[in-house]
């Protein structure tokens, strides 16, 4: 009954909007349900199709849930710092220049093994053997 009022709606819109909006894409969805749910209810339910007038309307859903605001925002005598966990600066420093000092050590290893290979391929070469 709802798909059937939309779709209703939908022509009405469109004879009145006359061009100024395209309602296409949402008129072409609320057809295809409707074939859809007349379908289904042919071939599963054979119930009635009631009339839209006599339906009560959907009701409202609760989105979120109330929660009563405490009396102590800082919560009596448990209060907890948000704070406590989070990393002195210094500390931070510090990784920051590990990471620094590993990734140069590291680099400057690469830089040898690459040396060295090319220096063994040299010798290889002078040798004439395959690299």
């Amino acid at each position: 009954a709802y798909l059937q009022h939309a779709q209703q709606m939908m022509s009405v819109a469109a004879k009145q909007g006359e061009g100024a909006f395209a309602p296409r894409t949402s008129s072409d969805r609320i057809n295809q349900d409707l074939v859809s749910a007349r379908k289904e209810n042919e071939l599963i339910y054979n119930a009635m199709i009631p009339d839209y007038n006599k339906m009560t309307a959907i009701g409202r859903a609760p989105v979120a849930k109330v929660t009563p605001v405490p009396s102590h925002p800082m919560g009596g005598g448990t209060f907890k710092d948000a704070f406590e966990g989070l990393v002195p600066l210094q500390v931070h420093e510090a990784v920051s220049g590990y990471e620094s000092r590993k990734s140069g050590l590291v680099h400057e290893l690469v830089g040898r093994v690459r040396e060295g290979t090319q220096t063994m391929n040299a010798v290889l070469n002078s040798m004439n053997l395959p690299a």
